[in-house]
């Protein structure tokens, strides 16, 4: 499974998923993107995208686009909290 960590989560998770192929938005460059254009290109090439955005599944239609859609609630963003 190809997961997409946003820009807005730790990147302090990733030896939590250690199991799975992970890359973050910050190193493919996508870091500035709005949800919309980032769930766009990500579909290309990810099977999830993992945020901490509870929004984006409001301001975007998440049905139309071939990615699964994670969201994380913390009260903090730190691997503590997440």
């Amino acid at each position: 499974m190809k997961v997409l960590l946003d820009a807005c989560v730790t990147a302090q998770i990733l030896p939590l998923l250690s199991s799975l192929d992970v890359t973050t938005a910050r190193d493919r460059g996508w870091h500035e993107l709005s949800n919309g254009n980032l769930l766009s290109v990500a579909q290309h090439e990810f099977d999830v995208l993992i945020t901490l955005d509870r929004n984006m599944r409001y301001q975007q239609p998440i049905h139309k686009f071939n990615i699964g859609l994670v969201v994380i609630q913390g009260v903090r963003n730190t691997v503590e909290s997440l």
